[in-house]
């Protein structure tokens, strides 16, 4: 899924490896306990040390996060999935998204394109996201976490574990659609 880009997976600030296949890394699903994170499209060279923006080369996905608990923590994991359904139905329906995840307090939309683009500018990165954020937000009338545009910016491992809450919720893929964008050319257009 990540052709092309090689993959951290760890915890927030330690990688306990670095793979090219969601093959190399599944017996981390099962063996790690902790909050289990990826990040693709790292160096080699940086491969030991959790990666900067400095470190990443190449992208072939982007992800964006609604964090619906953080204004919301009364809201249950069945309003959480309920809001994923209503964006793939709705405000989502016509939008090239790969995957849905659920992440135990929100949600992940991302999206992929099925080659990696360089990425020669952060900055320029990091504009191009937060343009695309607050196209999101207009989209569907509920605010995206920016803070997550940095080109380095970490995601849950479906089928690990959040363990912000007890009992720890298993982070999952409710929706795949078998389809690709070009929204990574368009943030590399911006630059």
């Amino acid at each position: 899924q990540l052709s092309g880009c090689t993959m951290q997976v760890g915890a927030v600030n330690k990688v306990l490896t670095c793979a090219d296949t969601w093959a190399d890394v599944e017996h981390l699903i099962d063996e790690y306990v902790g909050d289990l994170y990826f990040l693709a499209g790292v160096e080699r060279s940086a491969e030991k040390n959790r990666s900067a923006d400095e470190d990443i080369n190449k992208k072939n996905y982007i992800y964006f996060d609604f964090d619906l608990r953080k204004n919301n923590i009364k809201q249950t994991d069945e309003e959480i999935k309920q809001f994923a359904q209503d964006l793939v139905e709705n405000q989502l329906k016509d939008s090239p998204w790969r995957y849905i995840v659920f992440t135990g307090n929100g949600i992940h939309v991302y999206f992929f394109s099925e080659e990696p683009i360089t990425v020669y500018n952060k900055a320029y990165w990091k504009l191009g996201m937060m343009k695309k954020c607050e196209a999101l937000n207009k989209l569907t009338g509920v605010e995206v976490d920016k803070s997550c545009v940095n080109v380095s910016r970490i995601a849950r491992v479906p089928g690990s574990f959040n363990h912000k809450s007890d009992p720890p919720k298993a982070v999952e893929i409710l929706f795949f659609k078998d389809q690709y964008a070009d929204m990574l050319q368009q943030l590399e257009a911006i630059g």
